[in-house]
């Protein structure tokens, strides 16, 4: 998987005539594929998951890759159209890495002992599109570098809690969680490439996506598959 995979991530560029939309079609041929395959360990009766909980994987981590990816990669020159210098752009990404840190153990801890992962996975989602929400009417950096970093602590736990869900639901995760897995790789390029094409980069454009797309995963959270 891997090896074939990143072929389209190294390779794509360097063949004469490649745009982004025919790298997009090649890598969504891949991933479609491979939903469909059956390694040689899964072959035994009941020793894999059932197609209905692949296919919802699937989807789960393309959504929250897509919410991610639409505001992130072109973050830096939104701020910088609204006014902000370099040090303030630095500043307002540091706030992920930060949140990366603190939030999954904390919200970790109470999807483990109180409440089940894809609830919290919906709650979060949620409540971050609330947020976003709020950075769109932001544009001081006095306000929007808090604001940012309370919506980072909200969704650097969904990185770790839609891997935990994926996880929980297989059997054999060294065969098929890979396969589950670059569907966010799939979600990131796609979603970059869709909001460069568009001419969004230096827009708001890029939270109202992400608001739409964070609803949605927040609403299809709810239908994940029991994870206590």
């Amino acid at each position: 998987v891997h090896s074939e995979f990143d072929f389209f991530i190294t390779g794509a560029n360097n063949i004469p005539g490649r745009g982004g939309w025919e790298y997009i079609f090649e890598i969504l041929f891949f991933c479609v594929r491979q939903l469909f395959v059956i390694s040689p360990i899964n072959t035994t009766k009941n020793c894999y998951m059932k197609m209905s909980t692949r296919i919802q994987l699937f989807i789960m981590m393309f959504l929250q890759f897509v919410v991610w990816g639409a505001w992130y990669g072109q973050l830096s020159k939104y701020l910088t159209a609204i006014g902000f210098n370099g040090v303030q752009v630095g500043v307002v990404y540091s706030t992920f890495s930060i949140a990366m840190i603190v939030s999954p153990f904390v919200v970790g801890m109470l999807a483990d002992r109180f409440f089940s992962a894809q609830k919290v996975l919906g709650f979060l989602n949620i409540l971050g599109a609330g947020l976003l929400f709020l950075l769109t009417r932001t544009t001081d950096y006095s306000s929007f570098m808090p604001l940012m970093l309370v919506y980072c602590l909200t969704f650097a736990p969904c990185i770790a809690l839609t891997s935990s869900i994926a996880l929980r639901q297989m059997t054999s995760p060294e065969k098929e969680f890979p396969l589950v897995r670059v569907m966010g790789t799939f979600a990131w390029i796609a979603v970059t490439v869709a909001i460069g094409k568009l001419g969004w980069g230096n827009k708001v454009n890029i939270f109202y996506f992400s608001i739409v797309s964070s609803l949605v995963m927040g609403l299809f959270s709810f239908t994940l598959p029991d994870t206590p």
